[in-house]
């Protein structure tokens, strides 16, 4: 698992160690990608957070390749790649920029390495703050029932929320989370993370 850098650690990037500065960019690299592909206001604010954390351009090829190798050696965890993994590394390798003969030699090379090295997708922690944005498929007082039984802290501030779902994450209405520093992420997406936190608090018995 990636470790995450919370947000109200931003204040220090400056001063942080390599592998902390490296940590803090993947966190938002992985919420960019979540959907599988990045937005052009997303991979502006990714050049922007880069650029605060001193990150050079070879520094961030290096990022992205091992990020998404990363993602190869955890969908041949069972010794195959299903149709749908397969699609994800297509759109992930599109998304960073890597040249699909590249991307195919990666995923083969990440067939050998022990499985690890994970990728940790959104990360969710009882220390983020969860906002909705209309439009939504579920209406947001049950999505909030939802995000405190799973042990998540549910917010209507979005301005202040870590991340904030919504059915569109790439609606320039929403461009404005962005800037302040939120995650914006897709309600699919969102579903997809909470569903795997609630199954790990069903296996330690914390939840029926």
């Amino acid at each position: 698992m990636i470790r995450r850098i919370l947000s109200d650690e931003r204040a220090t990037m400056p001063d942080m160690k390599p592998s902390m500065r490296v940590a803090a960019y993947v966190d938002h690299l992985d919420a960019a990608l979540v959907d599988g592909f990045v937005a052009s206001f997303e991979r502006s604010k990714l050049a922007a957070v880069a650029t605060e954390l001193n990150l050079p351009a070879d520094r961030l090829d290096h990022i992205h390749r091992g990020y998404f190798v990363a993602l190869a050696v955890t969908a041949w965890a069972d010794k195959q790649i299903t149709f749908d993994e397969e699609a994800q590394l297509t759109m992930v390798a599109a998304a960073l920029a890597i040249p699909m003969p590249e991307a195919i030699e990666l995923v083969l090379t990440a067939r050998d390495i022990e499985p690890p090295l994970l990728v940790a997708g959104l990360g969710l922690t009882p220390r983020d703050r969860i906002g909705f944005a209309d439009p939504l498929g579920t209406e947001v007082p049950a999505w909030h029932q939802r995000a405190t039984g799973a042990g998540l802290t549910p917010t209507e501030e979005l301005s202040s929320a870590r991340y904030v779902v919504t059915s569109d994450p790439n609606s320039d209405e929403h461009h404005h989370l962005w800037e302040a520093g939120s995650m914006v992420i897709a309600e699919w997406a969102f579903d997809a993370a909470i569903e795997q936190l609630e199954e790990q608090r069903r296996q330690r018995g914390l939840i029926l």
